[in-house]
């Protein structure tokens, strides 16, 4: 995703923090930068404060729980994991959110199920599958290639 240009990111996000602190989409990017470039306490905080600003999306508490899985926090990881498997009973909750937290925390076959149910769902959020490095320590797996291959450039095709 950011092309062995993490660093380069994480500084000009960075400036537009400063000037605009409030700026969920921004603080997102920055921790994807921070994960990418082994930051990861970085990263956590980031997707701390993208929680905060979302005012706890699902989406974003999804993020949290892999960042919290990538920096070796999986108590912490796993109880945003129980919330976010709790709101399932009286909202939506997007499976590919669950999914990326699962493979972070290194349980793969569930992260595949929950992927498969996203893309039979036809799921916004795998609309960079193709490029989200969140899938990166599956990607070699032939099961997320055959199911990836049902996605395709921003565009689910038939399942």
């Amino acid at each position: 995703m950011f092309a062995g240009e993490a660093e380069s990111t994480i500084r000009r996000v960075e400036e537009v923090l400063e000037k605009e602190p409030e700026q969920l989409f921004a603080a997102y990017i920055l921790g994807l930068a921070y994960s990418a470039a082994s930051r990861h306490d970085d990263a956590a905080r980031m997707a701390e404060r993208a929680v905060s600003l979302s005012n706890r999306s699902s989406f974003y508490l999804g993020v949290l729980a892999g960042t919290y899985a990538r920096a070796g926090r999986d108590a912490e990881a796993i109880a945003v994991l129980d919330e976010l498997n709790s709101r399932m009973t009286a909202e939506y909750v997007s499976p590919s959110c669950l999914a990326k937290a699962y493979i972070a925390l290194g349980e793969k076959e569930r992260g595949l199920d929950l992927l498969a149910e996203a893309i039979a769902e036809q799921d916004p959020y795998l609309y960079w599958i193709h490029q989200d490095p969140w899938w990166d320590p599956i990607r070699s797996e032939p099961r997320f290639s055959e199911l990836a291959s049902r996605v395709g450039s921003g565009v689910m095709k038939g399942g």
